[in-house]
């Protein structure tokens, strides 16, 4: 189950793009797009599992 919030939380985050192949981002997106979807995936990351601690403290 926290690995399924996890994802959905990260996934949720993120607008939707769709890439059938990696060669496919790394041809069509710009250096600098890149770097503001890497950033976005991290605080993406970081957002998830600040809510699933606050999750689990509510549970013990």
């Amino acid at each position: 189950d926290v690995m399924a919030d996890f994802c959905c939380t990260v996934l949720n985050q993120l607008p939707p793009r769709y890439i059938r192949y990696d060669v496919d981002m790394a041809f069509y997106l710009t250096q600098t797009d890149r770097l503001d979807m890497q950033q976005r995936v991290e605080v993406a990351i970081n957002f998830a599992i600040d809510q699933i601690a606050k999750k689990k403290e509510l549970h013990e």
